[in-house]
């Protein structure tokens, strides 16, 4: 017998008076004196009439029209892939997935991940499409309703998004704040390394002292002590100076 699909399973639920009078029975609160004597009081066996014979009823009609028992599909599902995995990974990156029959049709649960690993929100929506109620039809709904309600279009975004756990209405925000933290962070590491080599590059007087007298610097301009020493100092004053504004003037204009 073929598998009944969402849709034939919604219009069963919806209009089949056998399967419909457990769901039709007034709650508790809305049962006259009279109703809840007949649907929920305790006939003395710890059953009611409302809980046993009428849900009875309700399950047996649908399996008849199922052609089995009513499935209660449970399933884990990675949510970069929605392939089934043994168990929730650790880190909290599945969906566990409930599929069942209820009052108007298949009804089908799962765990929203984008709030938090603690935080958790129960997404629920009742498929209505011509897929049929099998394990492969569950996931090709929770794969639609996650592309349509919860996720950001496939590529990089779609990455950033569940690696951050950003929900699909604050992604635009959360984004920029963390383009912001990330140009800070390179910028820090960019400062830091400048820092680090700039030091190296700077000249003492008697590294500039050395340099000139061996490029003949001294004999060509017949330099007596005291000036080879301030044009030395000068030297350097000048090398170190060009180094400084270097540094400073790439640590300002970086972009990440």
């Amino acid at each position: 017998m073929a598998i009944k699909t969402f849709k034939e399973i919604r219009d069963f639920c919806r209009t089949d008076g056998g399967y419909r009078e457990y769901y039709d029975v007034p709650t508790p609160a809305q049962c006259t004196r009279e109703q809840w004597e007949r649907y929920y009081k305790d006939r003395g066996d710890g059953t009611t009439y409302c809980g046993t014979e009428l849900f009875g009823r309700s399950q047996e009609r649908l399996a008849e029209f199922l052609g089995q028992e009513p499935p209660h599909i449970l399933l884990t599902l990675d949510i970069r892939t929605f392939e089934i995995v043994a168990e929730n990974p650790y880190n909290g990156l599945g969906l566990t997935v409930n599929a069942r029959v209820s009052g108007d049709g298949v009804k089908v649960e799962f765990s929203e991940p984008f709030i938090g690993p603690y935080h958790h929100r129960t997404c629920s929506f009742a498929p209505t499409s011509d897929r049929p109620f099998s394990a492969e039809g569950v996931i090709a709904e929770v794969r639609a309703y996650c592309d349509e309600h919860l996720l950001l279009p496939p590529g990089r975004y779609r990455d950033i998004q569940i690696e951050r756990r950003w929900p699909k209405t604050v992604f635009v925000n959360h984004y920029r704040l963390y383009r912001e933290a990330v140009a800070l962070e390179e910028n820090g590491r960019h400062r830091a390394m400048l820092d680090r080599y700039a030091h190296a590059r700077f000249m003492s007087d008697e590294q500039a002292y050395l340099r000139l007298s061996a490029e003949g610097v001294f004999d060509a301009l017949n330099c007596h002590d005291e000036e080879q020493l301030q044009m030395a100092e000068e030297f350097a004053e000048g090398h170190n100076r060009e180094i400084y504004n270097e540094t400073f003037r790439h640590q300002n204009n970086y972009l990440p």
